[in-house]
């Protein structure tokens, strides 16, 4: 079944909004979809796909928005059902990217939950912070990040990294991440650290290494490195030690 109120919803600013009347229209005269008897909500006519494959492959391509809408009403359980249907439909491209990040920012809040340790709630500005430096005598760009990040504060971070990182640029170098007071971020915030990683390779980033201790930071973190399809060399290590002693036997 399909509504166009639900439509509406889905779009919501999209400039495409004032166009379900006439696609719905095309639709039914395509016999794409097909009016129904029933009305399930007041003042609205249900619709249905005519084929079962139509139908399938319409919801591949919404649940992406779905999921995230649902995450960003904080209703964690109906994101993640959004988002593993949209998986199992046979996602692909920057929709399975969506879809996966939505996955793995909600199964690392409810076990963070379930496990008794940190659960990210909404934080003000003296709750984010993040810190760079480059150690002395080394191609190493330090990082400590805190918080759980919204979109507008990532986008700061972002910024401020690619002005504090600019000595190091014009040779390969790498970065120790320190994510330990990080918390699980929500999927527009990821989207944009992965626009992030896909910058540093441009600029020859060749080896992060990530100090995460906390399980569910961890899994996050490597869902959204999963998620980007880049060719990223990194490592999770427990400590910073490890993680400098690490970069430091591949020459940095």
């Amino acid at each position: 079944m399909l509504w166009k109120g639900g439509l509406a919803a889905l779009l919501r600013a999209d400039e495409r909004a004032s166009q379900i009347d006439p696609a719905l229209q095309l639709l039914e005269e395509r016999e794409i979809i097909v009016r129904c008897d029933t009305v399930r909500f007041p003042g609205e006519r249900d619709l249905a796909f005519r084929h079962a494959l139509l139908r399938d492959g319409a919801h591949a391509l919404l649940t992406d928005a779905a999921a995230e809408q649902a995450f960003e009403r904080d209703d964690l359980d109906e994101a993640l059902v959004a988002a593993r249907r949209g998986v199992a439909a046979g996602a692909s491209g920057a929709g399975l990217a969506a879809l996966r990040r939505v996955e793995a920012t909600v199964e690392a809040r409810q076990t963070a939950s379930a496990s008794g340790g940190p659960t990210p709630s909404p934080s003000s500005a003296a709750e984010m912070s993040y810190r760079f430096d480059i150690l002395d005598g080394s191609r190493i760009f330090y990082e400590a990040c805190i918080g759980c990040w919204s979109r507008d504060f990532t986008q700061q971070y972002i910024a401020d990294l690619k002005q504090a990182v600019a000595p190091l640029l014009g040779r390969p170098w790498s970065r120790v991440v320190n994510l330990d007071g990080w918390l699980p971020t929500g999927p527009d915030a990821a989207e944009l650290i992965i626009d992030l990683l896909r910058w540093a390779i441009a600029a020859q980033l060749v080896r992060t290494a990530f100090v995460l201790s906390h399980p569910t930071s961890r899994l996050q973190a490597r869902r959204i490195i999963e998620s980007s399809g880049l060719d990223v060399i990194s490592e999770f290590f427990v400590t910073e030690d490890e993680a400098l002693a690490w970069l430091r036997q591949h020459g940095f």
